[in-house]
């Protein structure tokens, strides 16, 4: 599993290669989150797998929670898949 050495990664918090299927992780609080195109560049930097039917995004966020994430309908990343998992930490988050 890979984790970005800046705390301040924008894409993504972390990510791991299975069976040539690449899993993104990104832990927000936010209720709107959009995928930063910006990984396309990333990828082929990093040799990530061309075919972006294989990218796989999570967004992991505390319990009553509703995140909006526009998915891309046309791009590099329309083929991409978008998850969601709920993990709680046991820390109060306010909702607004």
């Amino acid at each position: 599993m890979y984790i970005p050495q800046l705390s301040n990664q924008k894409a993504f918090d972390s990510f791991i290669l299975i069976d040539g299927v690449l899993h993104f992780f990104q832990f927000t609080i936010g209720s709107k989150h959009a995928i930063n195109r910006g990984l396309v560049g990333v990828g082929e930097k990093y040799g990530f797998p061309k075919d972006m039917a294989k990218w796989h995004f999570t967004f992991v966020m505390p319990p009553n929670r509703v995140l909006k994430v526009p998915q891309a309908h046309q791009g590099p990343l329309k083929d991409s898949k978008l998850y969601s998992a709920i993990l709680d930490v046991g820390v109060e988050i306010p909702v607004e």
